[in-house]
């Protein structure tokens, strides 16, 4: 019985077979001992040729095929040292690519065959300027990535203003407009964060860096003063809803007395009576609403407010100089001055009609036996004013004979 070592007990193989077995594995050993040294070859005419790429996937292969470095390697290198680490960093230095030219020659000091060989000089004053410039890279780094997050925090800030219904008008606002604003601040927010991209993954990108710092803040700035100008604005929105429940105020109180002094006039015209309770209306719905005023109905308000007010004005100024020849009993001058058209205003021409109605009254009744064509003219001026007529003849201004000659030709007024 053939007595088996612990190694061949452990395949199951005799003597015999495990030699052959062994003999059958010896090319792939040495295959892959040649593909790490062919790569290192390969590396290093790479890297005399400065094709850095190429160098470092050539050491990167090496070393995933041998790690250990050696001293020599006798006649397959020339009796030259395997540095697979050291080169690959070199290479890795020549890319640009600090971080991982750090890493590799760590990792070449730590195995030890470096620090006997002529390379460890080379090695250690790279890796202090790599050092140097990872620590310039990873501060410059910091600060962008702070100064992107600080515009990303006003972007959102600004993001959330967007949904607000009482800033619907803020956006139009403004020269150029606010959301050409947000527009702008947007697109200089999206470059920062590009150039913070292109520097994070290249050490010797410290002009992305800055530029994505410098571009960033530019965004955060844009932001912060959209922000502003939307608190701005809603300030003055405030105000102005603070100025418009006080005028609702002052509206209902000029709406009450407008209304009495409006009852107080016998109402012949219908658009008297139309614009009194257009503004009763109009004031009962807004005193309703007590302090929170809605701004359609006070609006209703005012215009009714002002419409009533224009009815119960005096005559239109260009009839002051006729109504004074009226006052001086001068009838003929009147009907000369008012025997033109009518205007297009309804309230203007039922003051002239009224006005002239009295002159051809007054003066058809001065004519000895009368007039009658005067006092059908003035019958027919009263009936054509009666519709746009605020109130009947004022005792200051009209006899006594002309306003009871209203009441005959018109009827009894309506309340």
């Amino acid at each position: 019985m053939v007595e088996l070592t612990p190694s061949r007990a452990r395949f199951g193989l005799a003597p015999g077979l495990f030699l052959a077995f062994w003999l059958s594995l010896s090319p792939m050993v040495a295959a892959a001992a040649n593909d790490f040294l062919a790569e290192y070859k390969r590396g290093l005419e790479a890297y005399e040729a400065e094709q850095w790429k190429d160098a470092a996937e050539a050491f990167e292969q090496a070393v995933a095929g041998r790690p250990e470095p050696s001293p020599r390697l006798g006649r397959k290198l020339y009796f030259k040292p395997y540095l697979p680490h050291f080169y690959l960093g070199s290479a890795y230095f020549h890319l640009g690519d600090c971080r991982h030219a750090v890493e590799a020659w760590n990792e070449s000091e730590r195995r030890g065959v470096i620090v006997d060989q002529p390379q460890i000089a080379e090695l250690k004053e790279r890796r202090a300027l790599c050092t140097e410039r990872l620590g310039v890279h990873d501060d410059s780094l910091s600060k962008a990535e702070a100064a992107v997050a600080s515009a990303r925090r006003a972007f959102a800030a600004v993001t959330e203003l967007s949904g607000r219904k009482d800033l619907s008008g803020f956006w139009s606002s403004g020269k150029p407009p606010m959301a050409d604003q947000r527009r702008r601040a947007e697109l200089r927010l999206a470059d920062a964060e590009r150039r913070l991209e292109v520097g994070r993954g290249r050490l010797s990108s410290f002009a992305s860096l800055h530029q994505a710092a410098s571009v960033a803040k530019e965004a955060q700035f844009l932001f912060q003063s959209i922000l502003n100008a939307a608190q701005g604005y809603r300030s003055d929105l405030a105000l102005k809803e603070e100025k418009r429940l006080r005028r609702a105020g002052s509206l209902t109180r000029e709406s009450r007395a407008a209304l009495q002094e409006a009852a107080a006039l016998p109402a012949h015209s219908p658009r008297l009576r139309e614009e009194r309770e257009r503004l009763r209306t109009a004031l009962d719905r807004v005193e309703q609403q007590g302090d929170r005023v809605d701004a359609r109905d006070q609006r209703r308000l005012e215009e009714a407010l002002s419409t009533l007010r224009a009815t119960l004005e005096a005559p239109p100024p260009e009839l002051q100089a006729v109504a004074g020849s009226f006052l001086e009993g001068r009838y003929g001058a009147v009907l000369a001055a008012l025997a033109g058209a009518l205007p297009e205003d309804p309230r203007a021409a039922a003051h002239i009609l009224l006005l002239r109605s009295a002159a051809a009254f007054a003066l058809g009744r001065s004519t000895p036996g009368g007039n009658p064509v005067l006092l059908l003219q003035a019958r027919a001026d009263l009936r054509a004013a009666a519709p746009d007529l605020p109130s009947p003849p004022r005792p200051r201004v009209f006899s006594p004979a002309f306003r009871k000659f209203f009441e005959v030709t018109l009827g009894p007024p309506a309340q």
